[in-house]
């Protein structure tokens, strides 16, 4: 059998843009749309639409069409790799509660298993920790990461930590703030090289939900990171799971390629427009860094500890379940024809369905405007 690691950033993509850019900042509006920042374009060998032996007939249906149309984003937003499921499922609240109801007793404290979960995954990290999520924590997720970050900072291993969230409209994350709480009493001195960044690009942000550590854990899923949500009364359910094994170098790969487009646009913003801090609100990107302790690099390094794939058949041999993991970038791809090879494959997924479809989720759809005539998506969100 193959499972699907979604690893997913929230990204409609918006209508065309009409109004012409101011005339000082036209040369920054063209390279915010065609730049090295925002897309991919090495030339890619085309790959075998053969689907790998060990995929089921799900599987297959995402490969083929990810091989034959995406090939050049292969091991940047999708792959075929293989590991394993560990533990059970995350779930907010837990099984339990599917019976049991959640009275005052527990009102606030029905999931304290679920951020102590993400905070002890990201504290046994050795070598390399990322965290993707939607906006910054808050409550006991905060807690659940300060507490790693204190734990990394007490082994003295020398340990890359990038933290990563999405600038969304109206919400963009303070970096500076977020930094402050997360290192709040461990001082200027240690082994541990911290950065906190957050992006915006259009209608882009990031929306993944990942841990990874060391290339050698993933915990992906739909939670967010918001105590409120999550943890208190009337929380909203969902679903999240752990993964161990090679598949976990997927999602630092995931996470790699939203570092870089914040690391060189924020680089070129600070050239342009010094350190200050400053940017103009006419441009399309918001882009920020934050790093502890204060000597270290500007930005962080990229994961590059990759092993070689493992075929599918193989990969069950071994005791492993082949795995395909995929995601979206939006605004960060500018190629229509190539761009968020997630979507195309989920729908050949669904199309290949014999007997029945199963699904998770929020939402199907795009958000929409409850007009008298029927829902209209909101602009940019068409499908």
């Amino acid at each position: 059998s193959s499972h699907l690691c979604v690893l997913n950033a929230r990204a409609p993509r918006p209508p065309p843009h009409r109004k012409p850019p101011l005339p000082a900042m036209s040369d920054i509006a063209e390279e915010e749309q065609l730049s090295d920042e925002s897309d991919v374009e090495d030339a890619q060998e085309p790959l075998s639409e053969e689907v790998p032996a060990g995929l089921s007939h799900v599987g297959g249906a995402a490969y083929t069409v990810l091989a034959s149309q995406h090939a050049k984003y292969k091991g940047v937003c999708w792959n075929v790799n293989s590991g394993t499921v560990e533990g059970d499922i995350a779930q907010t609240p837990p099984a339990r509660y599917w019976e049991g109801q959640i009275d005052d007793d527990c009102r606030t404290s029905h999931s304290d298993e679920f951020p102590a979960r993400m905070g002890k995954l990201m504290a046994s990290g050795a070598r390399f920790v990322d965290f993707a999520s939607l906006g910054p924590p808050d409550g006991k997720f905060l807690e659940a990461m300060k507490g790693a970050i204190r734990s990394l900072h007490e082994s003295g291993n020398d340990v890359v930590v990038r933290i990563l969230t999405g600038n969304i409209i109206g919400m963009p994350t303070d970096n500076g703030d977020l930094l402050k709480q997360l290192t709040d009493g461990l001082g200027e001195e240690s082994s541990v090289k911290l950065w906190v960044g957050s992006w915006r690009k259009g209608l882009s942000w990031n929306h993944a939900k990942i841990i990874a550590v060391d290339g050698e854990k993933l915990f992906t899923g739909g939670h967010n990171v918001w105590d409120p949500h999550y943890l208190q009364w009337n929380p909203v359910r969902d679903l999240s799971f752990q993964c161990q094994g090679m598949v976990a170098q997927d999602g630092h790969a995931f996470v790699n390629r939203m570092w870089k487009y914040v690391t060189k646009r924020d680089a070129k913003l600070k050239s342009q427009f010094g350190i200050c801090g400053f940017k103009p609100s006419v441009l399309k990107s918001n882009v920020s860094v934050a790093k502890w302790p204060k000597g270290i690099e500007e930005y962080p390094p990229a994961y590059e500890e990759f092993s070689e794939l493992v075929p599918p058949e193989q990969a069950l041999e071994n005791g492993d379940v082949p795995m395909i993991t995929m995601g979206r970038y939006g605004e960060l791809h500018h190629d229509p024809d190539t761009a968020n090879p997630s979507d195309k494959a989920i729908t050949a997924m669904l199309a290949c369905a014999e007997t029945s479809i199963k699904m998770c989720l929020q939402d199907l759809g795009p958000l929409a405007l409850p007009l008298p005539t029927g829902p209209m998506a909101i602009p940019g969100g068409v499908w």
